[in-house]
């Protein structure tokens, strides 16, 4: 039983991991559009700065 349960909590871990990380790659793709603030803060460094005119 201890087993199924220790399985079934790594099974669960790798598919958790691999959505973060695909999520990660598309907000960095999006992010390379300045009119688009796909973060709250704007970039992961939280400069809150836009370059639009």
């Amino acid at each position: 039983m201890r087993k199924l349960l220790l399985l079934s909590c790594v099974g669960v871990g790798a598919m958790l991991v691999s959505g973060v990380a695909n999520a990660n790659e598309q907000l960095e793709k999006m992010s390379k559009n300045p009119a688009d603030w796909v973060i709250p803060a704007g970039n992961y460094a939280s400069q809150r700065f836009t370059q639009l005119k």
